[in-house]
């Protein structure tokens, strides 16, 4: 590791290898002026119903075992049969408003047989708009109960709650005891680090200040774990803080209804309007996907979803995969729930600074990536020095976006037991279809616009000739992962609690991992920097 604030010479070399590699690709999938990235309102997702009817039952038994609940289900057959027939039984009646249509042009005016058919005319156009009206709702219906089902779970995902989670590796030095003066907000307390009651004042609970060397923890934090990520080949990225509810909702997260005591919902005289004219105001009222598809705006709850945003509705081509991002943002968090001694402080709050990390694949390859990415962050976290276990999470701990999902925790001696610090998921192809990221081989020829020869193998059930186009273009929608790179208040209390220095029974300093000396800005009077692989917590402290 290096001595010093400034890079050395091998430093130095490692960024400008790092920069040259991101300016030889600065044109690709990050710059949407190089391709037809469309804008508005993303389409309707396209979910596999096919595979959900075909294995209902399945669909059932793995919802119930993520604890997701999926109301009316067993009615998606029958919703998705009567909208095929609905939208066969529109399809006619047009033809013959069409044939109607010019029959009327070819009749003479004032002509009884003329009057006959403009009658019959309007009377097949108000049968045809009760259709289109019946329609919709079944749309909405069906587009509500598919939303609502969880990704699959991978095989070796064991079923139950937190109690069935599987230690996978561990790492870092041996966990110190228990010990509640080092608790971090004691700690924080003592050196003048964090200021809880003003921000309560200001905002309110779980809201903080940080102070003096935690600011510049932050900071060193954020750019180590940037750094770390760039000399990987990861593409840097901020992103939007504010985005729409409905990339959320297509991302997994669902900012409505049971689970809008979650969210932070953004809110203007505009939106105010909307949602008095949707009956969001009405008691009872619940938020549909047309709801929140436009004009809803939420705190983003994790970079994750706007980094999804950045691939959406695009095709890529697969020698175009892995495409990789780290991404700094705030997340948000309403943490709904009482407080208590195991979420107090830093460790559960409305607002943090999060590194993100975010991967599109092919969907041969993501399994393998999520490795590569559990490599990321074990390196991250090794540079740390601090003690940390790796979890493979049970089905409940999934959400309903994953299809596998790691946790990463560090031993925190101050709380006295292990708390998480980084999470990675892999989404298969959950997000990709809800947000429309697909690719083609590299070979194919994309036709624009146009019926390309041939026809397709298979019909899907409400399958459109747009769809039947790209299935004969074998387009395939990507695999997305996400994962931690850096969740900046819970690294603060785990190097708080393990690494703060005591004299007398006093804390008299902070001792810091020397990977975060290089980008530490702040005064180093009371820090004490330990070369990698050496405790934060030696023996003999008093």
């Amino acid at each position: 590791m290096q001595r010093c604030g400034r890079y050395s010479r091998h430093a130095k070399r490692q960024v400008a290898g790092c920069l040259r590699w991101q300016n030889r690709r600065s044109s690709s999938f990050l710059n949407s002026e190089n391709r037809n990235v469309p804008t508005g309102p993303l389409e309707a997702p396209k979910l596999p119903l096919t595979e959900f009817i075909e294995d209902i039952a399945a669909v059932a038994k793995n919802a119930a075992a993520r604890k997701v609940p999926i109301a009316d289900l067993y009615k998606l057959p029958t919703l998705v049969k009567e909208t095929k027939e609905l939208r066969g039984t529109i399809g006619q009646m047009n033809a013959e408003r069409k044939t109607l249509t010019d029959k009327i042009q070819s009749l003479p005016a004032g002509t009884p047989e003329k009057a006959s058919a403009v009658a019959e005319g309007r009377k097949l156009r108000d049968q045809v708009q009760k259709l289109q009206y019946k329609l919709a709702e079944h749309q909405g219906n069906f587009q509500r109960i598919g939303m609502a089902i969880p990704n699959w779970s991978h095989k070796d995902v064991a079923i139950g709650d937190y109690r069935n989670i599987n230690e996978i590796a561990t790492g870092g030095p041996t966990p110190i005891e228990l010990d509640g003066k080092r608790d971090h907000t004691k700690i924080a307390a003592a050196l003048g680090l964090l200021n809880l009651t003003s921000a309560s004042v200001v905002t309110g609970t779980s809201w903080y200040y940080l102070l003096e060397e935690a600011v510049a923890l932050e900071q060193a934090l954020v750019n180590y774990a940037l750094f770390t990520a760039g000399l990987n080949g990861w593409k840097m990225v901020t992103t939007p803080d504010v985005i729409k509810a409905d990339v959320a909702w297509r991302c997994g997260f669902q900012p409505r209804e049971d689970e809008a005591g979650q969210t932070f919902f953004v809110e203007s005289s505009s939106t105010r309007a909307k949602k008095k004219n949707r009956g969001w105001n009405k008691p009872g009222a619940k938020a549909s996907p047309k709801d929140i598809e436009d004009e809803a705006l939420v705190l983003a709850g994790t970079a994750e979803i706007p980094l999804a945003g950045l691939f959406a509705s695009q095709t890529f081509r697969s020698r175009d995969f892995p495409m990789t991002v780290v991404g700094l943002g705030k997340a948000f968090r309403a943490e709904a729930g009482a407080r208590g001694v195991q979420t107090r402080g830093l460790y559960r709050v409305h607002q943090f600074t999060k590194v993100e990390l975010f991967a599109v694949t092919d969907a041969e390859s993501s399994e393998q990536m999520m490795e590569t990415m559990l490599s990321l962050q074990r390196q991250i976290i090794d540079g740390l020095g601090i003690p940390y276990r790796v979890l493979d999470m049970p089905t409940e701990e999934l959400g309903a976006s994953a299809w596998r999902k790691y946790d990463i925790e560090a031993w925190m001696p101050g709380r006295g037991e292990w708390g998480e610090i980084c999470s990675l998921s892999n989404c298969t192809d959950y997000q990709s279809r809800r947000l429309n990221v697909r690719y083609l081989g590299n070979n194919q020829t994309v036709y624009a616009g146009q019926q390309p020869p041939g026809q397709a193998s298979k019909v899907d059930l409400l399958e459109t000739a747009q769809d039947r186009r790209e299935k004969h273009l074998d387009k395939k929608f990507a695999h997305t992962l996400n994962g931690t790179a850096a969740a900046i208040p819970r690294l603060i209390i785990t190097l708080l609690e393990n690494g703060a220095v005591f004299a007398h029974g006093e804390v008299v300093a902070l001792r810091l991992p020397q990977s975060l000396r290089r980008f530490w800005i702040g005064s180093e009077e009371r820090i004490e920097w330990v070369e990698t692989g050496q405790s934060l917590s030696p023996e003999g402290d008093v």
